[in-house]
């Protein structure tokens, strides 16, 4: 049985970065439209993330965001002050909440996110890759870590040593 989540965003919002990308409010009885967004394969593996949102142009709708493969989810306005990171089990997607769209898709298996004030800047990890996020989008990402476990396959094994 594959439940649904809750969650409110309006504090994270607000708090992150010193403004507010827009309001959320959840309802249990809620009537709003609701939209899935993220892969279909994905969904029954984890309980999905759902968002509620308000927007000026939209009115107030719901956002189901399928899974990803970890246990971290959050909600964090993006640096561009208009758009919404929204991080469902370690998938992020990028949310324009007035729209009611999907700008684009990243991650899979981020596992935590830090917002730096004094720059402006949102950083995310996964096990194995960094994303720094600015006012313009993705600046930069890091090209994937080789673990310990890759060590074992053939492609990796020269330039291992376990550490």
């Amino acid at each position: 049985m594959n439940a649904l989540v809750f969650a409110s965003w309006e504090s994270t919002v607000s708090d992150s970065f010193g403004r507010t990308a827009g309001r959320s409010k959840v309802a249990a009885d809620d009537k709003s439209p609701v939209l899935r967004f993220g892969p279909a394969h994905r969904h029954g593996q984890r309980p999905s993330l759902v968002v509620s949102f308000e927007s000026s142009a939209m009115g107030a709708w719901v956002g189901e965001f399928l899974p990803g493969s970890t246990g971290f989810s959050q909600i964090l306005p993006h640096p561009d002050g208009r758009t919404v990171i929204v991080v469902s089990c370690g998938l992020a997607y990028q949310v324009d909440p007035q729209r009611a769209s999907i700008l684009g898709t990243f991650g899979g298996a981020i596992e935590s996110a830090v917002a730096d004030t004094s720059t402006g800047q949102l950083s995310l990890a996964a096990n194995s890759r960094l994303w720094l996020i600015d006012q313009r989008g993705i600046s930069w990402r890091s090209p994937p870590v080789a673990q310990d476990n890759d060590c074992e396959n053939e492609s990796f094994q020269s330039g291992c040593d376990g550490y």
